[in-house]
C-alpha cells in the first residue's frame, strides 16, 4: 500500500509540474520584432546549479535571435554560445536574456543554458525554462 501511495504521490507532483510549466511556457512565448519563430525548447525539472546544452545548426547570412526565459526561483540563468572547437563566442552572464547575431558561415553551435547554484538555499529550487529560436534572413533585413 505504501508503494502505491508513493507512486501516486510522485505522479501527482509530476502532473502539477507539467501544468505549471505549460502555463509558464505560454506566458514566456514572445517573438522578437522582425523575426520568425522557428523553435522552442522547454525544460521542466531544471534545478538551480544545473547546465543543459543543445546543438544548433546555423546558416550563413541568417540573423538569429535566441531568447531565454526562466522562472525566478531558479535564480541567475544565462546562456553561452560555443563553436565546434569549444571556443566561447558569447557569454550572456549579466547581459540579459536575449542575443541577436548574424551567422557569417554555416556551422553548428553549442548553446549552453547555465543556472548558477543558489548558495542561500539548503534545498535547491526546481523550475521551468524555455529557449526560443527565431530567424530573419538577410534579404528581409535590407528591406526594413
Amino acid at each position: 500500500m505504501f508503494k502505491f501511495s508513493l507512486v501516486l504521490f510522485l505522479v501527482l507532483i509530476g502532473n502539477q509540474l507539467d501544468a505549471q510549466c505549460k502555463r509558464f511556457y505560454q506566458s514566456c512565448a514572445r517573438q522578437a520584432e522582425g523575426y520568425t519563430l522557428v523553435s522552442q525548447y522547454g525544460l521542466k525539472d531544471f534545478k538551480s546549479g544545473e547546465e543543459a546544452s543543445l546543438q544548433l545548426p546555423i546558416h550563413e547570412n541568417i540573423f538569429y535571435n535566441l531568447t531565454l526565459c526562466s522562472q525566478e526561483n531558479l535564480g541567475e540563468v544565462f546562456l553561452t554560445l560555443h563553436d565546434a572547437s569549444g571556443k566561447m563566442l558569447y557569454n550572456g552572464h549579466d547581459k540579459g536574456f536575449s542575443v541577436n547575431f548574424e551567422a557569417v558561415n554555416t556551422q553548428t553551435l553549442t548553446v549552453k543554458v547555465i543556472s548558477r547554484k543558489r548558495s542561500d538555499l539548503e534545498i535547491l529550487p526546481v523550475g521551468c525554462l524555455m529557449l526560443s529560436i527565431a530567424i530573419r534572413d538577410n534579404a528581409s533585413s535590407r528591406s526594413n
